[in-house]
């Protein structure tokens, strides 16, 4: 574009060319757009050159001279007749400029309209099941935000109560469960800035790549699940499955990068500018993780793991001083009527293709009662379990709240071992035969397991004595299929 100052017809052109091919600098281009905005000959001059590249398109396709040699003759032979015009050709001009400037300065200078780049596809309050408390969307309280509300681009979701928990799914594929307090910002189909608060991120092959800025740097997501607890100065990640990229921000030298697998956690700091790996996954993503797996509030001496229960042969780790919640199983068919369920989908590891049926010890009361039509379910399995070391005696007594309602309960020895297969995998039930524990089940006269009236709490008090004994049972916990959830409310 050069210096361009004035109506000279070639540089006037050559700016136009510029524009056109998009060969302008910024500079230039800010310089063009005053011109267009403040000097109706020249924004005249811009249009008619426009319908003149469109009448020689159409009409002289054949044309072999250089098209700013016509378009300057063709303006040079205007100037000529402009000087003939009357008063009203060139007021006609004058008000088509001013137009023309008009509808380009909006074009122009309009910012960009933002896109819709996530959905709402759970909202879920723990002490309130009508009132969205403390949830705010760009600074304002939104009259309705449920599943399937749409989030757009730069949409600020601020959630203040941690009894609050929001599941947002992108685009691309990649979801995000977040828990009060929490600030997150919507950047791209596949990224996101959480500027504080827990989430966990599950995040499928198609959007491998997911990013989620933090104040203390990013987590590139490899294809895995991972948890992460952020504030202003540190940033805590942990992989449940997978693999991620930590990278701590440093503003004077190169950022540091590390790369986390399963179980591994490490914390960010930006004022220390250290990136620290720790031995267990920070205490502070519990609830969360815990959510995510369908419970939702636990009491007493009772703690949830989010990884399979182990290996009876493994002693080591599953002796301890607390009850331990393993999840085992999501998602199973099956079909209960009174104190009966039959598995219907158990995949392959069952002797036989057929249904197996077995028994409730404990039935929910939400369940069909006696005489009631069979009812076909989805279904959570979750390993509850005591287990102590030869000189410890406990009797402890908690309970477990779960998202969704418990279908039933098994705690005879005999039906926890025939369920092994089914409900766990064939190796923990083949590791079991080999090398069985000690009182298994909870059939002593101390232990209690039993179910709240909604149908959604298990209590329970286990009393396990010296020599290695433990209590343990499973649960099956109601899990919602797609349509039914579909056709749920968010609350």
């Amino acid at each position: 574009m050069g210096h361009f100052q004035s109506l000279d017809r070639s540089e006037f052109l050559s700016a136009v060319e510029d524009w056109r091919s998009g060969t302008m600098t910024e500079a230039e281009a800010v310089r063009f757009k005053e011109i267009l905005r403040n000097d109706v000959h020249a924004c005249q001059m811009f249009i008619e050159y426009g319908d003149l590249l469109t009448h020689l398109a159409l009409e002289v396709p054949q044309q072999t001279a250089s098209v700013d040699t016509l378009v300057a003759g063709t303006l040079n032979a205007d100037r000529r007749s402009w000087r003939r015009s009357d008063w009203m050709t060139f007021a006609s001009g004058l008000l088509l400029a001013t137009v023309g400037a008009m509808l380009m300065a909006v074009i122009l200078l309009s910012p960009p309209r933002s896109r819709p780049i996530a959905t709402v596809r759970d909202v879920h309050s723990l002490h309130s099941q009508q009132e969205l408390t403390g949830l705010t969307v760009n600074a304002a309280i939104p009259k309705a935000f449920s599943a399937g509300t749409i989030l757009m681009e730069n949409d600020e979701l601020v959630l203040s109560d941690s009894n609050l928990f929001v599941t947002v799914e992108f685009t691309s594929g990649a979801s995000l469960l977040l828990q009060g307090p929490a600030t997150l910002i919507f950047k791209t189909e596949n990224s996101a800035e959480l500027k504080t608060g827990r989430a966990l991120g599950s995040v499928p092959a198609s959007a491998v790549g997911f990013t989620l800025q933090v104040p203390s740097g990013l987590v590139r997501d490899l294809g895995t699940e991972f948890a992460v607890d952020a504030n202003e100065t540190q940033t805590q990640v942990s992989v449940q499955t997978g693999e991620v990229e930590c990278e701590l921000k440093s503003p004077l030298t190169a950022p540091l990068k590390s790369r986390l697998g399963n179980g591994e956690s490490v914390r960010l700091d930006v004022v220390t500018k250290s990136m620290q790996v720790l031995e267990t996954p920070p205490a502070s993503l519990d609830q969360i993780v815990g959510f995510h797996s369908g419970i939702v509030g636990i009491k007493g001496p009772v703690r949830f793991s989010p990884e399979p229960p182990p290996r009876h042969s493994d002693r080591k780790s599953i002796v301890a001083d607390t009850v331990l919640v393993y999840p085992e199983r999501r998602n199973i068919s099956v079909t209960t009527t009174s104190d009966r369920l039959v598995f219907e989908a158990v995949p392959s590891t069952a002797a036989e293709d057929s249904p197996v049926e077995l028994q409730f010890d404990s039935v929910s009361s939400q369940n069909p009662q006696q005489g009631a039509s069979p009812e076909t379910l989805h279904a959570d399995c979750y390993l509850i379990r005591l287990k102590t070391d030869d000189r410890k005696t406990l009797h402890l007594t908690g309970s477990v709240a779960f998202r969704q309602e418990i279908i039933g309960v098994i705690t005879s020895s005999a039906r926890l071992t025939a369920t092994d297969a089914l409900l766990n995998s064939r190796e923990f039930a083949d590791d079991f035969l080999k090398k069985p524990i000690a009182s298994r089940g909870c059939e002593a006269n101390t232990d209690i397991v039993e179910i709240s009236p909604d149908g959604k709490t298990l209590k329970f008090t286990l009393r396990t004595g010296g020599g290695g004994a433990g209590d343990e049972f499973r649960v099956l916990v109601r899990n919602p299929s797609a349509k039914e959830l579909e056709g749920s409310d968010a609350l």
